[in-house]
């Protein structure tokens, strides 16, 4: 099990807000209805994303595709799963 490590942010969390409200406004729009629900998985460093069903799925689909690097996790409304950190390599 990799230790996850808390670093601060190399971008102003008011500038940061900004961007991962205009993310998932982009992913709103393309998701279908009846999706509104499910979870998406910001990786942090190229701003790409994955979306899953459940958190464990998103999270999943996640560390399969990015192994390393800061996350930004949330429901795909922008509710109430959300989180963010960082793994070292």
């Amino acid at each position: 099990m990799k230790k996850l490590v808390r670093m601060r942010p190399r971008l102003h969390l008011s500038s940061f807000d900004r961007q991962i409200e205009a993310l998932l406004a982009t992913i709103q729009q393309e998701q279908p209805p009846g999706h509104e629900h499910d979870y998406v998985v910001i990786n942090l460093e190229s701003y790409d994303y994955v979306l899953g069903k459940t958190p464990e799925g998103a999270m999943a689909a996640y560390e399969k595709r990015w192994p390393h690097g800061g996350f930004f996790a949330c429901r795909a409304d922008g509710g109430a799963f959300s989180k963010m950190h960082w793994r070292k390599p």
